[in-house]
């Protein structure tokens, strides 16, 4: 996040501007109309460029919601709003919240208001809605999971991504709101510990005819579809229902893992460095980082649910335990590793599960200050996990 003590201008100042109101752009003929950008917008576009919106891309190289959504605000008040909202939500969070507040909630209230114009127009522009419905479940997410906004338009995003089957888009700006959705869906699931909304039959799988499968975006993104195929697994089923066919499934999805494993290349692969008890990692490319961490957790899910020792098992469920605290320590020690605030938000979760079951009480300290540094440099809400941690805690001690 760039320094936030160039914030030297009136964040006050009124920008109350109707939301159908835009200003001619050129004036030429079938040129968009454009949306009126003040001083305060262009501050908080500019804030979301070099913040939130590189968090948005984190597995996206070709930059979709830093380059392709900016383009695209002047000529539309809806995704205008819907940014600067975000923007200013976060700054209310690790800035001024006097100063703030207000700002995001004026944004925010224009562009759900035009969000609702929009979706109940049957020429609706579906990019348009699918990415300010991206950018409003971001801002709740961002103030806080647990809250009902949140769930409300975590399920609003949804619905948007079913009906506009997003996830079967050529659209480079909607592909990448469902990826987006993608690590929401995985997020809200780990953190309710319940199955995924959206099933993971309909999530894309790398096309081995068009694309190339050890690009690091289409790997990030596919070990995030098996790590939703390993929640719906794990947190969908019953005890009672874990006959033949599930250790299959479970056996299945161990492969699964091993075989993305397999098509890393080495050079993505942290290298680590430091003694064991501090131990850390550097990644070329730090996205990849997440990525490890997402396979790591889908691991550890599925390592705590085994199926009791079978022949066709047994090569998974030696030394559980020593599993456990292995995946457990590797998630750790990867988010506490030199890593960019867009990695590290996607790791509030891997880690809370790690810190949960890791024996290392060290590491669990590590972990519990990790994920409050993560609130205070981003705003990013943690404070229920590491609640959550430090009464686990308690009953140990």
């Amino acid at each position: 996040m760039p320094v936030l003590d160039q914030i030297l201008f009136d964040a006050t100042k009124e920008f109350n501007i109707d939301r159908r109101r835009r200003v001619e752009g050129a004036g030429e003929k079938g040129k968009p109309q454009l949306t009126l950008i003040d001083r305060e917008a262009a501050f908080l576009l500019r804030t979301y460029q070099q913040g939130i919106g590189v968090w948005m891309d984190v597995f996206d190289s070709s930059l979709s919601y830093q380059h392709g959504l900016l383009t695209l605000v002047a000529s539309s008040p809806l995704l205008l709003y819907s940014t600067c909202a975000l923007a200013a939500r976060q700054l209310s969070l690790i800035s001024c919240a006097q100063t703030w507040t207000s700002v995001a909630e004026k944004y925010y209230g224009n562009s759900l208001s035009l969000l609702r114009l929009v979706l109940a127009d049957p020429a609706m522009d579906p990019q348009q809605a699918m990415v300010a419905s991206i950018l409003l479940s971001s801002y709740e997410l961002l103030k806080s999971p647990n809250h009902d906004n949140y769930h409300q338009h975590f399920r609003g995003a949804k619905s948007l991504v079913e009906a506009l089957r997003a996830y079967e888009s050529k659209n480079r700006l909607m592909m990448a709101s469902f990826w987006i959705y993608a690590r929401h869906e995985v997020g809200e699931a780990m953190n309710q510990e319940r199955p995924v909304m959206l099933k993971p039959a309909l999530w894309p799988r790398p096309d081995d005819s068009n694309t190339r499968i050890s690009d690091v975006d289409v790997l990030c993104n596919d070990v995030l579809r098996v790590c939703c195929e390993v929640i719906d697994f794990i947190f969908g089923s019953s005890d009672n229902g874990r006959g033949r066919k599930w250790v299959k499934e479970w056996l299945g999805l161990h492969l699964d893992l091993d075989g993305w494993l397999d098509r890393v290349p080495c050079a993505l692969n942290g290298i680590e460095y430091g003694h064991h008890e501090s131990r850390r990692f550097w990644f070329a490319r730090p996205a990849f980082a997440s990525a490890t961490c997402f396979y790591h957790v889908s691991k550890l899910f599925l390592t705590l649910h085994a199926p009791p020792s079978t022949k066709a098992a047994i090569e998974h469920t030696q030394d559980l335990d020593e599993q456990i605290q292995y995946h457990a320590q590797q998630i750790i020690d990867i988010a506490l590793s030199d890593l960019p605030e867009s990695v590290l938000v996607t790791l509030v979760q891997p880690m809370f599960h790690a810190a949960k079951h890791i024996y290392d009480l060290k590491r669990r300290e590590e972990a519990v200050r990790r994920l409050e540094q993560i609130r205070i440099q981003t705003g990013f809400h943690t404070e229920s996990k590491v609640q959550l941690l430090k009464s686990f805690r308690k009953t140990l001690s």
